[in-house]
C-alpha cells in the first residue's frame, strides 16, 4: 500500500505544489530563525521569499522599529546562508491579532444614575414630540 506522500510525489496536482511550497517555506523559515539574534527570533517570523526580497511578520510597532534598524546586520548574516545569498532587502509588517484588536475597540459602557436617566428620557420625549409637530405638512394656502 502506498503512502499519501508517495502518491503525491508522482502526482503533479495543485495540492502537491502547495505542499512543496509549504515545505520550502518552512525550511527557509528554519534557516532564517537560526541566523537571527534570540530577541528577534521571539518577535518576528519569516513570511515569504519573493525574488530577492524577504518579508517578515513582526509582533508590534515597537519591534518593527527595532527591525528597521537591524536590517543591515540581518542582511549581512542572512547572506552567509546559501538559501539567502541573493537577498537585497527585507520588508516587514506588523501582525494585527483579531482578538487584541477587537478588545481594544470594545466600548466601555457606563450606567447612568437614576436622576440622569429620567432627564434623558424626558429630553428624548420632548425631542420626539417636537419632531412630530414640525413634520406635519403646512396648511394649504387660501386662494386669493
Amino acid at each position: 500500500m502506498k503512502t499519501i506522500g508517495e502518491i503525491l510525489e508522482k502526482n503533479n496536482s495543485i495540492f502537491t505544489k502547495l505542499i512543496k511550497k509549504t515545505k520550502d517555506t518552512k525550511d527557509l523559515a528554519a534557516v532564517f530563525q537560526s541566523v537571527l539574534d534570540a530577541n528577534l527570533t521571539k518577535n518576528c517570523q519569516f513570511a515569504k521569499l519573493e525574488d530577492s526580497v524577504i518579508t517578515i511578520a513582526v509582533k508590534n510597532a515597537a519591534w518593527a522599529t527595532r527591525i528597521r534598524y537591524a536590517i543591515p546586520d540581518m542582511l549581512k548574516n542572512l547572506r552567509t546562508q546559501p538559501e539567502f545569498k541573493k537577498i537585497t532587502s527585507i520588508r516587514y509588517f506588523v501582525v494585527v491579532h483579531p482578538t487584541t484588536h477587537a478588545t481594544a475597540l470594545k466600548k466601555k459602557t457606563t450606567k447612568l444614575s437614576s436622576t440622569n436617566e429620567v432627564l434623558w428620557q424626558e429630553t428624548l420625549a420632548k425631542l420626539q414630540k417636537k419632531a412630530r409637530v414640525t413634520s406635519k405638512p403646512p396648511p394649504p394656502h387660501a386662494a386669493e
